[in-house]
């Protein structure tokens, strides 16, 4: 297995936001707070296990979205560091919602 992507208090960047829905019970949907694609976030932790138990994964927790309760794919990041300028402020920029004082 490669090693993680990513340790706690790096800042990334959600580049994918596709999120399967999640069940605590099967009967109620967990009240999670989803990243959006474009959001920066900080690592809170990373571990791994494995999805639909097909292949062993690592997973993020952050600090934004109520730490260690909600993991997400590392796939679906990247480092804020890396990303080229231009990446960056397009994901931002779909992210951002101005507005306006009325």
């Amino acid at each position: 297995m490669k090693p993680p992507k990513f340790h706690p208090g790096q800042a990334v960047v959600c580049i994918k936001a596709n999120w399967p829905l999640l069940h605590d019970d099967g009967h109620t949907p967990m009240p999670l707070a989803f990243p959006q694609r474009g959001g920066i976030y900080h690592v809170d932790g990373v571990f791994t296990g494995s999805a639909d138990h097909i292949r062993h994964m690592w997973f993020v927790t952050l600090i934004e979205t109520g730490g260690t309760g909600n993991a997400f794919w590392e796939e679906n990041f990247a480092l804020a560091e890396e990303l080229p300028a231009e990446a960056l402020a397009e994901l931002l920029e779909e992210s951002f919602t101005p507005t306006v004082a009325v």
